[in-house]
């Protein structure tokens, strides 16, 4: 990750400008907070891709501005953050509150998930990462960032 991702905070800034300030500042937060420039680059550029978790849909953005034919889908369960992600000007990328059930099988070339998996009961783990095997091609690529404890501050008002 550069040390101030000044592009993509810009081009952030621009995609979101329907949405509220305060969710503005949130997308600008936490692009600067993860690495989702190195996370974008581990997704391939081809194919259709889903981010299970998606929140505002940072990753889809930059994935997007990267790749503008591209396809893409968020998806998260909570319809608040879905009504803003809606809100971002990227033509072509679909936002669904829900889950992967609705998904045919094995129709999925790449999926991430961004901070989800902590969020999660032991079980809860086990399904979410079988309904991914379920609906990834063969040979489909799956990208998962788990929680890490640095930036010790951010760790720390986590576990919280």
């Amino acid at each position: 990750m550069s040390a101030f991702p000044m592009k993509d905070l810009l081009y952030l800034a621009r995609v979101y400008r329907r949405t509220p300030l305060p969710h503005r500042l949130h997308v600008l937060i936490r692009r600067v907070t993860c690495p989702f420039d190195r996370l974008a680059g581990l997704v391939p550029d081809e194919g259709m891709h889903a981010d299970i978790g998606c929140g505002h849909g940072v990753l889809l953005a930059l994935r997007h501005r990267n790749n503008p034919s591209g396809t893409n889908t968020g998806f998260d369960i909570d319809p608040r953050k879905i009504a803003q992600a809606l809100k971002a000007e990227l033509p072509g990328t679909e936002f669904r509150c829900g889950s992967l059930e609705e998904i045919p099988q094995e129709t999925i070339d790449s999926l991430s998930m961004v901070d989800v998996l902590y969020l999660l009961p032991d079980q809860g783990k086990e399904t979410l990462l079988r309904a991914c095997a379920r609906v990834l091609k063969p040979g489909g690529r799956l990208v998962i960032k788990a929680l890490v404890t640095t930036p010790r501050w951010k760790y720390r008002f986590i576990e919280v």
